[in-house]
């Protein structure tokens, strides 16, 4: 009895199924009953129809079979190209799905919970690999090893002939601009000219994402307002070739980036007649991860591939030769215009200006320099710069500052003194041959000189990594 008054019939489905075929071939209900120990009701129920065959115990479940495997197709694409799927992430692609659907949602806030969840994973457990939960610490390895998964992902899908072709290798970036300068800029304002600094303007920001390829050509740009009905005025300001992205918070959703795609990236690869399909590399925002775009960019061959998460300065194009400069010119330009107008920056004025920073700055070879640097185009390993990433800088940073500090000390130090700190660096019997005054000054020396040593075999070890990973002979990355 599991609860008073209701008893819990233990059988199988498949003895449900062997009594289901017994009525069939003309036996009583309950002579299929008593033969297979099934409930004699729920026998009836499911030989009319009335109840699935399918033997399935608690609530009715949200989506059906075909729909959930649907989603776990969906995971294991996004993992295989790159992109970080979290719990979040699924939850919140489950309740959109729902939505979409029509069905009716009874979850908490309408989105599925941690039992949900946890159920999901129990009845899929191929994806308990994939989910991601905890990154941990960033290091050269793990970049290594991202290369070497999307080097995969490039063979699988047959798309080493495209990586090797800069019109059809895209990378796409959003980058947020203030529309006021810094405090520490200096404004020479015209004469007759008088201009009062709003405060709240500082906080001010408007966001565009860039998109080019590796052969310098630049996509229109995509706008995102902080308006969910944008004034007139703003938009008569904006280019008729960019794509505008609405949303009240200024930052970009995955809807606005699926109509970017659609309505605007698409027909200009269409118009430029390049041919597909492309390689778009994005990061591993949540923007760049539905269901809906995935679907959309397979059907039109758009390869999505999140770069390496939280190494934009090493791997994004964008990042690494475009953005930088584009901010610099950026701060120069607005300071200039405000010089010379005397007045508040406001949003409309904002793509009048950006768009000539752009035409000005990113200009085909930036573009190129940044996929060469990255080692995208040519896909080249050696080309990234790995001395960037967290764990080579500290070792480099503590190497660096104990070299200065050697020179430092020796600078005071008398020349014939340094020589003989050197002679008996090695050696245990140094107090034979050193002036009693000089024990602990030798002492401290050696202990810096011991540990520049240690910081530079440790950088040396490093790079002997590398070479073993990422040189030519490695058949995961291609030139």
């Amino acid at each position: 009895m599991s609860r008073k008054g209701c008893t819990r019939f233990n059988y199988s489905e498949q003895n449900m199924n062997l009594a289901v075929e017994a009525m069939k071939a003309g036996s009583s209900a309950k002579a299929a009953a008593r033969q297979y120990g099934v409930p004699r009701t729920t026998l009836t129920d499911k030989f009319k129809g009335k109840s699935p065959r399918s033997r399935r115990m608690g609530p009715s479940p949200v989506l059906t079979d075909i729909e959930e495997l649907e989603v776990v197709q969906w995971i294991m694409n996004m993992n295989s190209a790159g992109f970080p799927v979290t719990r979040n992430l699924i939850v919140e692609t489950v309740s959109k799905l729902i939505i979409e659907l029509g069905r009716p949602n009874t979850f908490k806030d309408n989105v599925p919970g941690r039992s949900w969840f946890n159920s999901f994973t129990r009845r899929h457990p191929s994806l308990n690999h994939v989910i991601t939960r905890n990154t941990g610490d960033l290091t050269t390895e793990k970049l290594i090893q991202w290369r070497q998964q999307l080097s995969t992902y490039l063979e699988k899908h047959n798309l080493l002939h495209v990586i090797r072709q800069p019109t059809r290798v895209f990378n796409s970036r959003e980058a947020a601009f203030c529309l006021c300068p810094s405090k520490s800029t200096q404004m020479v304002v015209r004469r007759n000219f008088k201009y009062t600094s709003n405060l709240n303007e500082e906080k001010d920001y408007l966001t565009i994402q860039l998109t080019g390829n590796a052969d310098g050509m630049l996509a229109p740009p995509l706008l995102i307002v902080p308006y969910e009905r944008m004034p007139l005025a703003m938009g008569r300001s904006i280019p008729g070739s960019w794509m505008i992205g609405k949303a009240s918070s200024g930052w970009k959703t995955s809807e606005i980036f699926l109509d970017y795609i659609s309505n605007g990236f698409l027909p200009w690869l269409q118009k430029k007649q390049i041919e597909l399909p492309v390689i778009l590399f994005v990061d591993g925002h949540a923007s760049h991860s539905s269901m809906a775009l995935g679907k959309f960019c397979k059907e039109h061959g758009i390869y999505l591939i999140s770069l390496s998460p939280n190494y934009a300065d090493i791997v994004q194009p964008m990042d690494v030769a475009v953005f930088k400069t584009l901010r610099t010119t950026w701060k120069k330009a607005l300071t200039r215009w405000k010089s010379e107008h005397g007045r508040t920056f406001k949003r409309t004025d904002f793509a009048a200006l950006i768009d000539s920073v752009i035409k000005d700055t990113v200009t085909p070879d930036i573009l190129q320099s940044g996929f060469e640097k990255c080692g995208i185009v040519p896909w080249n390993v050696d080309n990234v710069d790995f001395t960037q990433c967290p764990d080579l800088i500290k070792n480099v940073s503590s190497a660096t500052l104990s070299s200065q500090l050697v020179k430092f000390l020796e600078e005071f130090i008398y020349p014939e003194t340094v020589s003989l700190f050197e002679e008996y660096e090695h050696s245990d019997d140094w107090q034979t041959g050193l002036a009693v005054e000089d024990y602990s000054l030798f002492e401290l020396w050696r202990k810096l000189k011991s540990k520049v040593k240690r910081n530079e075999e440790n950088i040396s070890f490093s790079e002997e990594e590398e070479d073993e990973d990422g040189g030519e002979d490695n058949s995961s990355d291609y030139d």
